[in-house]
């Protein structure tokens, strides 16, 4: 269980830009999601791959100590990229 945002409308190449992103650590998938509005539904999902411990994901945490660190290195990743990789 974890909490999150759900993201839908994303084009293909949207698609495909996060396929590229997400290394073998993390496992696409289909999963069952509870959306409070609307109920349960499917959506695609990045499942992390490997160990896990019950406090592993803080949002707030990361927002404080970890987002500005990890925007900037998105934004290297992303202008790296050849566009005919994705």
């Amino acid at each position: 269980v974890a909490d999150g945002v759900l993201i839908s409308g994303l084009t293909e190449a949207e698609h495909r830009l996060l396929d590229a992103y997400e290394d073998d650590d993390y496992e696409p998938a289909i999963i069952s999601v509870e959306v409070h509005a609307t109920g349960v539904m499917r959506a695609r999902a990045y499942v992390w791959a490997g160990a896990t411990e019950p406090h592993d994901w803080d949002p707030e945490h990361f927002a404080e100590h970890d987002l500005p660190l990890f925007a900037e290195g998105c934004r290297t990743w992303r202008t790296s990229l050849d566009p005919a990789d994705i």
